[in-house]
């Protein structure tokens, strides 16, 4: 917050900001290593008819030398195979994709092989714990993509850090990664100056002006002030709120009390004043898309009475390119905002106030580009090729 004292005006910024320009790390988080099985590199030629799945698993096993171990739920079926030199590690995938099944590496020369359900997946599935730093995109949408895209249950945010914990697969974790490397990336940084000015309007007052150089010479023809100005940084859709606001007498009529006597009035304070929103968009060209809602409170006759009080209000998208200033008038008579700002010229009636908006592109924002797909499983399960 903060306060112009002078000018009994307030200003309220809200608005989202990121140190730094990096994106996050491209590198994939450190785990844990996986067990690597230690199979014959030979080559195995397999021909089997009609015969047993838990036979066959067993002299793969033994070709490779690998023990091959089954859980408890395994159900044996007969089977036909006819593979001619693929390596230990193709054979074990084949035969578990075929029959929805899958395997895990107990030790660098055993494996268990187990049904493919969810069930035994929480069984023997290992879990991590991981934590993703999040330095540009909005935590809950980064957590909501985690649940959604990698299929994780157990994801934690951590606002004040800037985190998101999970728990899940190795495979999940690196998914999720694939997930931070393409969306982590920091917006534009804009800014965006707003001046309130106090002018002699003409009967068709412009609505932007294309340079600086047409803003001096627009204010110099009106005869302008200004009444305030404030460079404000942003990012690209954040949200920019100023109010200029001060407080105007109120008469409250009196009311009857026992005894037949009056209550004396009592003033109160109206704040009256504007209220402008802003949410800028960068565009191509340096150009900038502002979505703006500009809301002026004022007092509707020279007695401030409690009903005297009007509101109007605009809501408009403007778009401005690099010296451009877009401007926003009619809304009240400069007289009116005296209460805010004390040092208006009410002895001139065509004088009336313009809010003047410009936005520039102090750096460019950062996009995914060209990042190629990356594997994620299937939509039954999320797992990357090996």
């Amino acid at each position: 917050m903060i306060r112009h004292d002078a000018l009994g005006i307030s200003l309220l910024l809200l608005f989202a900001s990121r140190a730094g320009a990096q994106p996050s790390s491209t590198e994939p988080p450190p785990l844990p290593e996986t067990i690597v099985l230690q199979a014959k590199p030979e080559l195995i030629s397999l021909h089997m008819d009609e015969t047993s799945l838990h036979e066959c698993f067993l002299e793969v096993g033994e070709l490779g030398g690998i023990t091959i171990l089954f859980d408890e739920a395994y159900r044996d079926k007969r089977i036909t195979v006819a593979w001619d030199e693929t390596s230990f590690q193709d054979a074990l995938e084949r035969l578990t994709l075929m029959h929805r099944l899958f395997y895990k590496i107990l030790d660098p020369r055993t494996v268990i092989i187990v049904p493919d359900n969810a069930q035994k997946h929480r069984q023997y599935d290992d879990m991590f714990l991981h934590t993703f730093t999040i330095r540009f995109t909005d935590i809950e949408l980064i957590a909501n993509m985690f649940r959604a895209l990698a299929g994780i249950q157990r994801v934690q945010p951590n606002v004040e850090q800037r985190a998101v914990t999970v728990r899940a697969t190795r495979d999940q974790i690196l998914v999720a990664h694939g997930i931070v490397e393409r969306n982590d990336r920091p917006a534009a940084e804009l800014r965006v100056d707003v001046e309130v000015l106090e002018a002699r309007l003409s009967a068709d007052p412009p609505v932007a002006v294309p340079t600086l150089d047409a803003y001096h010479r627009f204010k110099s023809d009106t005869e302008a002030t200004v009444l305030f100005t404030e460079a404000l940084p942003s990012v690209a859709a954040g949200r920019i709120h100023v109010v200029l606001q001060g407080g105007a007498p109120v008469v409250v009529t009196s009311s009857p009390v026992e005894g037949g006597q009056s209550e004396e009035a009592q003033p109160e304070a109206r704040s009256v004043g504007l209220d402008l929103t802003i949410v800028p968009e960068a565009l191509e060209g340096s150009a900038v898309r502002m979505a703006v809602s500009l809301r002026a409170t004022v007092p509707a006759g020279a007695t401030f009475d409690a009903e005297s009080f009007r509101t109007r209000a605009v809501e408009t998208e403007v778009r401005v390119a690099p010296g451009e200033r877009a401007l926003l008038h009619g809304l009240a008579d400069s007289r009116e905002l005296e209460a805010v700002f004390p040092t208006v010229r009410r002895d001139d009636a065509s004088r009336g106030t313009i809010v003047s908006i410009s936005a520039s592109v102090v750096r460019e924002g950062e996009l995914a580009g060209a990042l190629p797909p990356m594997p994620a499983g299937t939509e039954e399960r999320i797992r990357l090729h090996r």
